[in-house]
């Protein structure tokens, strides 16, 4: 199963290749993508789904997208920037106002997932991650909002970890700390 789920095979591919209830194989992808999640630095105890996260009733999903030491954070935007954020991705006008407050987290690049809009903020490098991300994220055609940020940090994993052996990284995590841990 964990190798079906490193070659990015869906739960419904995996449940008929190995002849298991999809319910079951489903369960053990999500055990998969918490454990990922954590391993990002993610505290999958405090997750919420992002209808919590943005202003209430918007349907928006907005992420800030950063490099650094060569390596790509993905994260949703806090509340108190979601509505100077969503207006700047509407109208593009402002930005420096934003990006120059003190408290301004640093993203290097803003997606608003709900309209397929990005805006890249410094050149960094970057582009080719949300590439990668909005490719690999596509092929589940649609999700439960409450999964969203788990598939969004395992595509910010398999991206910083591409040149490595994703399938013995795992096992040697669950191997040292098993799932039910």
């Amino acid at each position: 199963m964990l190798k079906d789920y490193i070659a990015d095979r869906t739960a419904q591919q995996t449940a008929e290749e190995i002849h298991l209830n999809i319910n079951s194989v489903d369960r053990y992808f999500r055990l998969f993508r918490e454990r990922i999640a954590r391993l990002t630095g993610l505290d999958t105890a405090q997750t919420v789904p992002p209808e919590k996260t943005c202003q209430e009733k918007t349907g928006h999903i907005l992420i800030g997208v950063l490099k650094k030491q060569q390596r790509i954070y993905a994260e949703m935007i806090a509340p108190e920037y979601y509505r100077p954020l969503s207006e700047l991705l509407a109208s593009r006008k402002g930005i420096e106002d934003i990006i120059y407050r003190p408290d301004w987290p640093g993203y290097d690049e803003l997606i608003d997932i709900s309209n397929d809009r990005r805006i890249q903020i410094r050149d960094s490098g970057i582009s080719g991650f949300w590439d990668f991300a909005h490719l690999r994220l596509s092929k589940f055609r649609g999700m439960h909002k409450s999964t969203f940020l788990l598939h969004l940090k395992e595509c910010e994993w398999r991206y910083n970890n591409r040149d490595q052996d994703l399938y013995q990284t795992l096992l040697r995590e669950f191997r040292e700390h098993p799932l039910g841990s």
